[in-house]
């Protein structure tokens, strides 16, 4: 089972998938001097470097959010399809995670993080703060079934 951990507590990575980020080590971006309606992005990209397919989830640990439902947008894009995989709250992926699919050998992703501030958000968000630990997890490609 591999595991690694992207977000602005902490980035590791382990086992067969390799995660690449230009920040490692560091948030993928910040909510500093946000104002309505403003949009802020970062991409990962997450690489099989195994001999075999990989079913890859992406799940949301150490979330905290104190923002009212619906000001702070988290929107998680596939770059490759092009798909947006989620939209909602920042602390609001499901329990079981998101299915991305089986990775192939040597195959790679990358997927855009994307936060966005709601432009009727109540003093523009003064005084609120967000942040999330997002995990990956894979294991053997016949476990997911293909994307």
């Amino acid at each position: 089972m591999f595991e690694t951990a992207t977000g602005p507590r902490n980035i590791s990575s382990s086992g067969a998938l390799v995660q690449g980020n230009a920040n490692s080590g560091f948030a993928l971006f910040t909510g500093y001097d946000l104002r309505p309606s403003d949009l802020r992005s970062a991409k990962i990209t997450i690489e099989n470097s195994a001999p075999t397919a990989e079913a890859l989830r992406l799940f949301e640990e150490d979330s905290s959010n104190s923002f009212a439902a619906g000001d702070l947008s988290l929107m998680i894009f596939d770059e490759a399809i092009p798909a947006q995989i989620y939209r909602g709250d920042v602390g609001g992926l499901p329990a079981e995670g998101i299915d991305l699919g089986c990775f192939g050998p040597g195959e790679r992703r990358t997927y855009r993080f994307a936060i966005q501030l709601a432009i009727d958000s109540p003093h523009g968000g003064q005084g609120r703060g967000a942040g999330a630990a997002y995990e990956w997890r894979a294991g053997s490609g016949s476990a997911a079934g293909g994307r």
